[in-house]
Order: C-alpha cells, then structure tokens, then sequence
C-alpha cells in the first residue's frame, strides 16, 4: 500500500472527505488540531483514512495515544504516522498503550485503560528522512 499523505486546510474538509472515500490518505490538517477535525468529521468519513501526527515536547507519545484511541471510535481509522525527532522510541510508546497490556516505563507502571477497537491500527514513524514500520501488523 502506498502511502499518500494531505496536507489540508480546514477549509477544503469537503473535498477531503470527498477524495478519502476513493483513495487512502494520511491526514494532517494544517490551520487546525488534526484529531478534533477529523473527530467532527465523524458522520462524513466512512472509508478507512489514516492520521499524521507532528510529536513535540509539547505534545507526546502519550497524549497522542489518548487521542488516537478516542479518534478510532469515531472514524474508521487504520493508519496512525508519528514524527519527531526520536520517532522510532514515541511510535512504539504510542503503540504500547494502545493495547490493553500492562506498560512499564523505568519504575512506573502503567495500564492504558481506554478503550480499544477491534480495528487494528498500522504504526509509521519518521525521523529524518526514513520510514519504520513493523514486520507484522
């Protein structure tokens, strides 16, 4: 599978929707918070569509994780890209807490318990120019 990703403003949500019900896209919404859009755009999207996430200090593996998992109940979402400058490490945190296993970091332990679909999510990550992905999804 290719993958295609668009850049949209809030504006052209119409011709998104439009071109996600004929082709995969990995979504980032330019003038607006990604998830939230896609979000609103919840009764409209009914093709599987993928989101591109832009991590930084201020937004991490972990709120990524939060929002993916509540964006996946909302759209049928089955590609989630992550990028930032330590892409590989955030991608496999955002992808442990999207299971329902336990998740230990140093001397904390964690248990993510938000819900889940059934739905399974395929991982990218980017750093710098390559692209991970795992084996077997």
């Amino acid at each position: 599978m290719a993958l295609v990703r668009l850049d949209v403003r809030f504006e052209d949500l119409d011709a998104l929707v439009a071109l996600a019900q004929d082709q995969h896209v990995v979504v980032s919404v330019l003038d607006a918070d990604t998830i939230i859009t896609l979000g609103s755009l919840h009764d409209r999207l009914t093709s599987p569509i993928g989101v591109w996430l832009e991590l930084s200090e201020d937004y991490s593996a972990q709120m990524a994780a939060r929002d993916v998992a509540t964006l996946s109940w909302l759209v049928p979402l089955d590609t989630v890209v992550v990028s930032s400058e330590s892409a590989e490490s955030s991608a496999q945190v955002l992808e442990a807490l999207l299971t329902n296993d336990e998740v230990n970091f140093t001397t904390a332990s964690l248990r993510w318990s938000a819900p889940t679909t059934d739905r399974p999510h395929r991982r990218r990550s980017r750093c710098g120019v390559g692209w991970s992905s795992p084996a077997t999804r």
